[in-house]
């Protein structure tokens, strides 16, 4: 999701919106082969690496992250799991998406709607849930040292 809401890493910003822009142009090329391209974009998800993480660095109870973390999502006030980011993949995987190619699917709950604000997503942080600019940076490396 740092693709279409405000990031504060301009580094991971950018790679996001150039895997983006890579798959609809792999979508645009080959789509007279009948090869489909779609990228999906996760939002909250309520994942070991995601949540434990920052219970962690934060020293506060799963309970507690797992809390402030829902709050952000407009559908439910609740993150998804795992299976909803797989749920998606089969349908664009299935022949019943097979007129789809070239879509970037959010599945984020409704988050994306909300451009323009500080967001936590696709399991980085920005801004959010008692971060600053300051711990995410500490964050972004316990995460990725966890997986």
């Amino acid at each position: 999701m740092a693709v279409i809401t405000t990031y504060p890493y301009v580094a991971y910003k950018a790679t996001k919106a150039a895997m983006v822009a890579f798959t609809e142009q792999l979508a645009y090329q080959n789509a007279q082969y009948g090869i489909r391209a779609n990228v999906i974009l996760p939002g909250l998800m309520n994942t070991p690496m995601a949540v434990d993480t920052r219970a962690r660095e934060f020293k506060k109870s799963r309970a507690e992250v797992e809390a402030e973390r829902d709050a952000k999502v407009p559908l439910r006030k609740k993150m998804g799991t795992g299976w909803d980011v797989a749920n998606a993949a089969l349908f664009l995987a299935s022949d019943e998406a097979s007129f789809i190619t070239g879509v970037t699917l959010p599945v984020d709950g409704g988050a994306s709607v909300r451009r323009g604000e500080p967001a936590v997503l696709c399991g980085t942080v920005a801004q959010s849930a008692g971060s600053s600019d300051e711990e995410a940076p500490r964050i972004l490396a316990a995460s990725r040292s966890s997986s």
